[in-house]
């Protein structure tokens, strides 16, 4: 009888044993296998991420192929926007050149008259926001001075989370957000024309969407626009041939207020890798002088604003051996 005890205690020390093992081993197994998908995803990451920042480098060299390719050509003028794809291994790159001086450049509310007056009509005309000029102005200001229709820390303080007028040029065009009182969703539809220069910019007439050309004068067809732009190669190669043109002729447009030469730049690059997506916008600066890009700052935003602006095909870049000054 005792001798069958003893059994019995042994047997269910046994599986109290195989019993922690298996919970043990089952938990070693789970830790690992965590651990291995953890790597894999930040190798994933990791590589998208070179990917990304590959794709910042070929939007440079292009950009400088085509600033090069013009001059060589004896046209004073700025790259235009583009739009590049690659797929290298297990990957895919999708570059989005845009001209930032063919957007609404809200720090235009800190230039003269005319830059003003740029910014009020696409803010009048385009968003039905006329309240919406005076408070961007007081916003960039140096001051706490309120104008008609303005704010400044006042206002802003009342808000929940409160905060206060930035009183300098934005950094970025989200800065929108906490000036104007708009939902996100509509902020979302009108984000792909917007952007913030550090200075105040004419618009570029070259690279400028069709639809944002009614922001110089009201009338002015964007249809006719278009296909006046698209019938040269290039564009317009000059401020006056522009506004000799039978599509603005007569508007009374200052020419001041427009410009075929852009200084500053975004690329916009979706990296893919393994199923793993990056999104990256690298903003630059080049000098249309001695054709030197600067970077200026990097984003990594959650969406991906359509650049709203026209696709050119500049030279295919396997026919050079790309370097960027």
């Amino acid at each position: 009888m005792t001798i069958g005890k003893e059994k019995g205690v042994a047997l269910i020390t046994v599986l109290f044993v195989v019993a922690v093992a298996t919970l043990l081993g089952s938990q070693l197994f789970r830790a690992t296998r965590d651990n291995l998908e953890r790597t894999q995803w930040l190798v994933t990451d990791a590589q998208a991420y070179q990917y990304a920042l590959g794709g910042e480098q070929m939007a440079r060299q292009l950009l400088f192929l085509e600033w090069e390719r013009l001059r060589e050509n004896g046209l004073n003028l700025s790259p235009r926007p583009f739009t590049r794809v690659y797929e290298p291994h297990a990957g895919r790159i999708l570059i989005d050149l845009v001209d930032n001086q063919g957007l609404v450049n809200l720090n235009n509310a800190a230039g003269n008259k005319l830059s003003r007056q740029l910014l009020d009509n696409f803010l009048t005309n385009v968003l039905a926001l006329p309240d919406a000029g005076p408070r961007l102005a007081d916003w960039v200001d140096g001051d706490q001075q309120p104008r008609p229709g303005g704010a400044e820390d006042y206002d802003y303080l009342d808000r929940e989370p409160p905060y206060r007028a930035a009183d300098q040029r934005l950094a970025h065009a989200s800065e929108m957000l906490a000036v104007v009182d708009m939902e996100p969703e509509a902020y979302a539809a009108i984000l792909p024309h917007l952007t913030a220069i550090p200075q105040s910019t004419p618009l570029n007439i070259n690279s400028a969407p069709p639809e944002l050309i009614g922001i110089l004068v009201p009338g002015i067809s964007s249809a006719q626009f278009d296909a006046a732009r698209s019938r040269r190669e290039n564009g317009f190669t000059t401020i006056q041939q522009f506004l000799r043109s039978d599509t603005v002729a007569g508007l009374g447009i200052e020419p001041a207020a427009v410009t075929v030469n852009s200084s500053y730049y975004e690329a916009r690059t979706l990296a893919t890798f393994a199923g793993r997506a990056l999104r990256l916008h690298s903003r630059f600066h080049l000098n249309r002088t001695t054709g030197q890009i600067t970077l200026l700052g990097r984003d990594f935003p959650a969406h991906w604003p359509e650049s709203g602006t026209p696709t050119e095909n500049i030279e295919d870049p396997s026919d050079h051996d790309l370097a960027f000054p």
